[in-house]
């Protein structure tokens, strides 16, 4: 990240003042061959650079379900080390749980001489015994069940160390091979970037050779080529590494998964932090478990029965067949042993204590997952704002660019190639960024999974429509209102590819007061004829209903139309804002029918049209209004209902017939997708010929409008 913030600042000081069109170079660059093929090189392949939309906004094309299918894929040969531990302790289980506590015995013993202090008589030489002893308490059949039960418990513990170890497993196999799969993608946009960037280079060293450009600036292009040509060394030479541990047969289905498709996640991370505690209960130990550590005071008892066999050798010759010289009988009976002292309740609280252990040791693992979860899910969220912003960054940049397309397209003289060429290296830097934050926030997703051993974090996501971030794009409407300031602060080129994006062919533009934006308006009225966009002059002025110059005001609203190229005039004047409406509303609707009649006088002998905003309550005047303008825009605020739209527009729509367009307002709606809902509900359920936004501020300015 930080080497291509580097870049990304080196792409602005490598922007340069000098004046470098392909299509105007001076007399004397004229004259080097060499340099007019290098700047034509140049500009060709900025503007086929330029159409390229390297991020789409649909980039999220794959769902959730193809995301879980790769990572299924990714980690294919996960396989756990730690399974012959759980086979040991489960083996150790069944055989205790089979040892009924039965032995086999024998014994032989040989006397070879009489006592030191004595001289007595030896009783035997040798002695010989076999036989079966059957332990029935201590170390026999009850203590083998016993621990067996303890096996339980320390089964159950493995299971769950295992289930942690296959998780790590997979989470290292995932996170090797994503890096694999995002490489691949910057690769791809570093050998794109470096193209241009070479090109760019050749251009500069040409230019320095002439004398045009110090050599700095070579230095800085060969700086930033050297910084992206040892990051394209660095991941392919990961990427080999990788390639090395996967089988060969297996490395084709890895390299067809594309991380450009992966959508950004948005998770649900309480659901997922609920589903690690179901699942960790699931594994944990439970009281009926802790319950076979109880102690027990029959393991401290010795009870074993036998059943003997013996033969006593007295002469020497007891062995031998024909002279046994010595006795031999059968022989049964019962041990008893206790320990001195019992000591059971310190045993007991052995016990308790070491239960206690395996209950706080389960506490603070469950307690340390949750936390981690969390941890690693804020830092996730950080990062998907880090993400937002570098892509509403690189759209900024994208529109620019189509600005500056349309610019070439017009021939204006505002467009340089080495401005494109700079904003097109500035992108690629924020696309480069880009994939590597998605990287990081795809290995997060990850490093949650691994915690998820019954689930996959898959379950609780959902992709993030980041082309909601210019959500206005996905409006199509046929107007829209343009005031004064709105129009002030922003450059042709920017609203003409407003106007373009929402496929506007009428805009409704206030000049207000400023003079100064006389000559901006014919500007852009020129450039937007090519694209059949047509332009109505804009007044809102409300005391222009009862002013005494009220001829001469709108002959100057024509003169200034004609003048600037608009095709008519529109009056959104509002009489039903003034504060004595309800006392004096039919003299202020009389008003309002000669000022309409007037202004028809005044445009009778132009081409210009008249047009009008109301609002769906002139009922009494709808017949003098349709008969003075040419079209009517009927404002239907505080609405998302079409059926209550329908409702309020009924006499509007049996009066003015094809003349009737319908004001809308943005802010009325929670989100673009329900206007655009809205405006197409309007256009197939009535008769509407036209729908307008109001406005162009509130859309480009946060909701923020003014007149």
């Amino acid at each position: 990240m930080k080497m291509i913030s580097t870049l990304l600042l080196a792409g602005i000081i490598l922007y340069s003042p000098a004046v470098l069109y392909a299509q105007s170079l001076s007399e004397s660059m004229q004259q080097d061959a060499y340099l007019r093929q290098l700047v034509n090189e140049v500009d060709s392949l900025a503007v086929n650079k330029a159409k390229q939309n390297i991020y789409p906004e649909k980039l999220s094309e794959s769902p959730i379900t193809s995301v879980y299918n790769t990572f299924d894929a990714l980690s294919f040969d996960t396989l756990t080390y730690y399974g012959p531990l759980l086979a040991e302790v489960t083996a150790e289980k069944k055989a205790a749980a089979d040892d009924i506590g039965l032995r086999f015995r024998t014994g032989y013993r040989e006397n070879i001489e009489e006592g030191i202090f004595s001289g007595g008589d030896i009783f035997y030489l040798r002695r010989f015994n076999a036989g079966f002893q059957w332990d029935l308490l201590s170390n026999g059949w009850f203590d083998s069940h016993k621990r067996s039960e303890e096996l339980e418990v320390r089964e159950k513990m493995v299971e769950r160390e295992i289930n942690r170890q296959r998780a790590n497993e997979e989470y290292e196999r995932l996170y090797n091979r994503l890096i694999y799969l995002f490489n691949l993608q910057k690769i791809e946009v570093i050998n794109e970037y470096l193209i241009l960037l070479n090109t760019n280079l050749e251009l500069f060293q040409r230019l320095h050779y002439l004398d045009y450009e110090p050599w700095e600036r070579v230095l800085e292009l060969s700086e930033q080529k050297a910084r992206l040509q040892n990051d394209l060394s660095s991941y392919q030479e990961y990427n080999r590494q990788v390639e090395i541990t996967v089988p060969d047969s297996l490395l084709p289905q890895i390299q067809a998964l594309d991380a450009s498709k992966f959508p950004v996640i948005q998770l649900n991370i309480d659901a997922a932090a609920v589903a690690n505690d179901s699942a960790f209960v699931q594994e944990s130990l439970k009281k009926e478990h802790l319950e076979n550590l109880n102690y027990n005071v029959f393991r401290d008892v010795s009870l074993a029965a036998y059943a003997d066999y013996n033969i006593y050798d007295g002469t020497g010759t007891a062995l031998d067949p024909e002279n046994l010289g010595g006795r031999e009988y059968f022989s049964v009976g019962v041990n008893f042993s206790i320990p001195i002292p019992f000591n059971s309740s310190e045993k007991k609280e052995m016990v308790e204590q070491r239960k206690l252990r395996y209950i706080n040791s389960q506490k603070r693992e469950q307690y340390s997952e949750n936390k981690e979860i969390y941890n690693i899910y804020y830092e996730y969220k950080y990062k998907t704002q880090q993400f937002i912003q570098l892509y509403k960054d690189y759209q900024s940049r994208q529109e620019t660019i189509e600005n500056y397309q349309t610019l070439k397209k017009l021939q204006d003289s505002g467009y340089s190639t080495q401005r494109m060429v700079h904003l097109l290296l500035q992108r690629y830097a924020v696309v480069l960024q880009m994939v590597d934050l998605k990287q990081q926030m795809y290995l997060q997703l990850i490093d949650i999974d691994k915690y998820l051993t019954d689930h996959s974090i898959m379950e609780y996501a959902s992709p993030l429509d980041i082309s909601n971030l210019f959500p206005y794009q996905s409006v199509k409407a046929d107007g829209i209102y343009i005031w004064s300031e709105t129009f002030a602060n922003n450059r042709n080129e920017v609203l003409l590819e407003f106007l373009n994006r929402l496929n506007i062919k009428n805009v409704y533009l206030s000049l207000g007061s400023d003079r100064t934006l006389y000559e901006k308006a014919t500007e852009l009225i020129k450039a937007a004829r090519e694209f059949d966009i047509r332009f109505q002059l804009l007044s809102g002025d409300n005391e222009l209903i009862q002013t005494e110059n009220q001829m001469a005001e709108l002959q100057g609203l024509a003169d200034l139309a004609d003048e600037l190229g608009f095709s008519g005039i529109h009056l959104d004047v509002e009489p039903h804002t003034f504060v004595d409406w309800d006392a004096e509303r039919n003299t202020y609707e009389q008003k309002y029918v000669e000022m309409l009649e007037n202004a028809k006088e005044v445009l009778s002998g132009s081409q210009l049209s008249l047009s009008v905003s109301i609002p769906h309550f002139y009922e009494p005047i709808l017949s003098n209004i349709y008969q003075n303008a040419d079209y009517i825009n009927v404002m239907v605020y505080e609405t998302t209902d079409i059926e209550v739209l329908k409702k309020r527009i009924e006499s509007e729509s049996e009066i003015f017939g094809d003349k009737l367009h319908i004001a809308v307002r943005p802010s009325d709606f929670a989100n673009y997708d329900d206007l655009n809902t809205f405006v197409q509900e309007i256009k197939n359920q009535t008769m509407v010929q036209e729908v307008v936004l109001h406005d162009a501020g509130a859309i480009l300015n946060s909701g923020r409008s003014s007149r």
